[in-house]
């Protein structure tokens, strides 16, 4: 049997969590906020417009690029400056960074999905954000993680493709009617194509760290 987009699907609560967050940070575009930022074990306040938001990696504050998590840098907070609503917040380390800790603290914060590089989960979920549309993203990491709990890798990584090829420009009906000539169960077809209308991103909405225009 095979789930139809708009069902409720299980995710791990961090994994949920940490998009709502972020999708908060995204809904703040150019907005003035407050970032707590500590790099080789010093904290830095930055204050700056969001610019941008490239999920589970960076952010951009007017020209700064920042690492949520990185080897010797990690955000502390990020709260808005004229409210001092609290966007984002790591409570999972003191000033001082050890290296050995980024993994418990990477954890902690995004999920076990993205714990490791090399990790499936958190290769399909950082490739596929960049084409889904902000408003689903939390519905779409509890799919991606009932298909691959299901053994529907296959699933994610036609979706994938076919959100590629409408990232450079190929026109819809043109992929569902080449949906429609492949060797292909028709109800793995009808779930692809109602993904394909429901989850895409919209073409005026971009995510990832670009230059403004």
């Amino acid at each position: 049997m095979i789930l139809i987009p708009g069902e409720v699907y299980m995710g791990t609560e961090v994994e949920i969590r940490a998009l709502r967050s972020l999708k908060n940070l995204y809904k703040h575009r150019n907005e003035m906020v407050v970032c707590n930022y500590i790099k080789d074990n010093k904290l830095y306040i930055i204050r700056g417009r969001i610019k941008d938001i490239d999920y589970f990696n960076s952010i951009k504050i007017d020209n700064y690029v920042l690492r949520f998590i990185g080897n010797s840098s990690i955000i502390k907070s990020i709260v808005l400056d004229d409210s001092k609503e609290v966007l984002f917040i790591n409570n999972y380390l003191d000033d001082y960074i050890n290296k050995e800790d980024i993994p418990y603290i990477v954890k902690e914060i995004f999920g076990g999905l993205i714990n490791y590089k090399n990790d499936l989960r958190y290769k399909i979920i950082r490739e596929s954000v960049l084409y889904i549309n902000p408003y689903y993203l939390e519905e779409w990491v509890r799919l991606v993680n009932y298909l691959l709990d299901n053994n529907k890798k296959f699933i994610l990584s036609m979706l994938l493709e076919y959100f590629k090829r409408l990232d450079k420009g190929s026109n819809l009906d043109s992929i569902l009617d080449t949906l429609d000539k492949v060797n292909l169960d028709n109800k793995y077809k009808v779930f692809i194509k109602k993904c394909l209308r429901k989850y895409y991103i919209n073409n005026d909405i971009k995510l990832g760290l670009k230059k403004e225009v």
